[in-house]
């Protein structure tokens, strides 16, 4: 499966990511849980509006598609590991 086009593909500004590390650094970001990696990722914070940046909104149902068959990918690679 290959990654499907995204409507409005862009490079986050330098501007925009300097924001970002302002307000995590002043505790200014909400945060959630990516089920599909098991990490936290920032879903807002005070400056930049970071709805833009949310792959499920971007890929929509593509994205849960995509990262499954990457988890299995992993699971699978990882099956070579004896004692893993």
């Amino acid at each position: 499966m290959s990654i499907p086009e995204s409507t409005g593909d862009k490079k986050i500004a330098t501007d925009t990511t300097m924001r970002v590390i302002r307000d995590a650094v002043s505790g200014n970001i909400d945060w959630k849980l990516d089920n599909a990696f098991g990490y936290l990722t920032a879903s807002s914070c005070k400056s930049p509006d970071l709805s833009e940046f949310d792959p499920h909104k971007i890929y929509g149902k593509a994205y849960s598609k995509m990262t499954q068959r990457l988890h299995n990918e992993r699971v699978d690679y990882l099956k070579g590991f004896e004692g893993l």
